[in-house]
C-alpha cells in the first residue's frame, strides 16, 4: 500500500513539474534578431535565454583528401561477332513485310484534377482570413530594438548631398509608419553625411519578439477558422 502511495505521489510530482515547465515555456518570448553590417547578413532565433544562429552557417573544416588509388589497367575486351543479316523475303520478288513496331504509342489518358471554375467567394474569404491573421500577429509583435547607423559617402560632394537627402527623406517617411503599426521599445536612428569618405557605411539591427502563448492562441484561432471555411466549402460543393 505504501509503495502504491509513493508511486502516486511521484506521478503527481512529475505531472506538476511538466505543467509548470509548460507554463514557463508559454510565458517565454520568442525572438528573431536580424543584423546587417555592410555586406554581411546575420540571423538569430531565440526562445527565452536560448539563442541559435541560422545565418551565416558555420563553415566546416575541410576534410583531409585521401590519396588517389591506383587505377587498374582495363582488361582487353573480346571481339563480338558481327550481327546476322536480316531475313530475306520468302519468295523471289516478294517485298518484305513491315518491320515490327518496337515502341508502342502511349494511350492518351484524360488529365484529371485542376479547377474547373474558380470559387471567388471562397477565395475572398481565404484572403480575408489571411489579412486578419496578419493583423493579429502584428498586434502580438513587439520591436525590442531598432538600430540604424548610416554614413552616406560617394567621393563626390554633390552626389553625397543628394544621396543624403534621399536617405533622410526615406527615414522620415518610414519611422512614423513603424511607430504607428508596431510597438517599438527602443530605437536609435542616425543618418549622417560624410563628405570625406568614398564609400557608404551602414549598420542595421532589428529584434522582434512575441510571447509564445500569444502566438499559439492566434495560430489555433486561424486554424479553426480555416477548417470551418474548408468544411463549409466542401458541403456546398457536394450539395450542388
Amino acid at each position: 500500500m505504501k509503495i502504491l502511495l509513493w508511486v502516486l505521489i511521484g506521478l503527481g510530482g512529475l505531472l506538476l513539474f511538466l505543467l509548470v515547465l509548460l507554463l514557463l515555456v508559454l510565458l517565454l518570448p520568442a525572438r528573431v534578431r536580424v543584423m546587417l553590417r555592410q555586406e554581411k547578413f546575420f540571423l538569430w532565433v531565440g526562445l527565452g535565454p536560448f539563442r541559435l544562429r541560422l545565418l551565416p552557417w558555420k563553415e566546416k573544416k575541410p576534410k583531409k583528401q585521401k590519396k588517389p588509388e591506383k587505377q587498374e589497367k582495363p582488361k582487353p575486351q573480346k571481339r563480338e561477332s558481327p550481327p546476322s543479316p536480316p531475313p530475306q523475303a520468302a519468295r523471289h520478288g516478294e517485298a518484305a513485310g513491315p518491320a515490327p513496331q518496337i515502341r508502342k504509342e502511349k494511350e492518351s489518358a484524360p488529365v484529371s484534377g485542376g479547377m474547373e471554375k474558380l470559387d471567388i467567394p471562397y477565395i475572398m474569404e481565404l484572403i480575408h482570413l489571411g489579412l486578419s491573421a496578419m493583423e493579429q500577429f502584428r498586434r502580438a509583435l513587439r520591436v525590442d530594438r531598432f538600430l540604424l547607423d548610416c554614413a552616406i559617402a560617394t567621393g563626390d560632394a554633390a552626389k553625397t548631398a543628394m544621396a543624403y537627402g534621399a536617405a533622410a527623406a526615406g527615414v522620415g517617411m518610414f519611422l512614423p509608419l513603424l511607430e504607428e503599426n508596431l510597438r517599438v521599445r527602443k530605437k536609435d536612428i542616425q543618418v549622417i553625411c560624410d563628405f570625406e569618405g568614398t564609400e557608404s557605411q551602414i549598420f542595421l539591427e532589428v529584434q522582434v519578439s512575441a510571447l509564445v502563448f500569444q502566438l499559439l492562441i492566434i495560430g489555433i484561432k486561424v486554424l479553426r477558422e480555416f477548417l470551418r471555411l474548408r468544411k463549409q466549402h466542401d458541403q456546398e460543393a457536394v450539395s450542388v
